[in-house]
């Protein structure tokens, strides 16, 4: 999927591309850099 669509497509919805966090044994750590990185994005867009 990363390939077909590029990176861009994943970043814009806060998606991690880290090859460790897309097996089923990172789902939690997927999640969680995911949570923190929708965070910031939410910050910036509201000034804080």
């Amino acid at each position: 999927m990363i390939e077909k669509s590029g990176l861009a497509a994943f970043e814009a919805q806060s998606i991690p591309t880290d090859p460790e966090l897309l097996g089923v044994d990172g789902y939690k750590a997927f999640l969680q850099r995911r949570r923190e990185s929708v965070a910031r994005r939410l910050n910036e867009f509201l000034g804080g």
